[in-house]
């Protein structure tokens, strides 16, 4: 087996740090064929520039292992979609949304 994950979900965040550690958690619970619960999943959240009210959540979104990047501005949704999936490693990528 490798340690390649299987799934990469990509996350655009925009003061939604709050739902996107409720969707994280909720994933983690998921089970592929063959792994534990949470396992074979790789976790890539892109902030686009919330501002400080969401760092709370943002670092500890990066306590439970996933990949947080800051983008200095709000390049919009496509963007920050975008700079997720350049960061991808899984087999299969699993983009949606925090709310």
């Amino acid at each position: 087996m490798t340690d390649q994950p299987v799934v990469s979900v990509l996350i655009v965040n925009w003061n939604s740090g709050q739902m996107a550690r409720g969707l994280v958690a909720n994933l983690a619970r998921q089970r592929l064929p063959g792994l534990e619960p949470g396992q074979g999943l790789e976790y890539i959240v892109v902030d686009n520039a919330s501002g400080p009210g969401e760092e709370q959540h943002l670092l500890a979104l990066e306590a439970a292992g996933v990949t947080v990047v800051r983008s200095a501005q709000n390049g919009g949704y496509a963007t920050g979609m975008n700079e997720a999936c350049s960061r991808a490693t899984g087999r299969y990528v699993l983009m949606t949304n925090p709310d």
